[in-house]
């Protein structure tokens, strides 16, 4: 079952440009040849037909995100800043650290989120 876009019927309409890189403008132009659909057309398709748009996760939760990545991020620096500085011993705790971190954002987001099947 194929929906087409019906434009509404209105008095007036209203315009908007739209700038694309060149290989996106090729890929568009391809498009259009082959549906035989015009570009603005096929835009609002694929914007107004399709589902729309939903952030996989909320402002806040990015924010915890990136700060748990920016935590695990400095331990690996103090790791390595240490491993490179000759001192190769005594590094199971801060690895063990860092995967115990890795393991609840993973946690955090699998549950919040789900888990996504390949």
């Amino acid at each position: 079952m194929t929906t087409d876009f019906q434009e509404p019927k209105t008095s007036s309409q209203l315009r908007t440009t739209v700038r694309f890189t060149e290989p996106e403008f090729q890929q568009i132009q391809s498009d259009s040849n082959v549906t035989g659909k015009s570009l603005p057309t096929l835009l609002k398709e694929t914007y107004f037909v399709g589902s729309p748009m939903v952030p996989l996760m909320s402002k806040e939760d990015q924010r915890t995100l990136l700060g748990q990545l920016g935590k695990i991020g400095n331990n690996i620096n103090q790791i390595a800043r240490a491993l490179n500085s000759g001192f190769r011993a005594g590094f199971y705790n801060e690895i063990l650290e860092v995967r115990t971190m890795f393991d609840q954002l993973l946690s955090f987001v699998t549950r919040t989120y789900g888990k996504k099947e390949s």
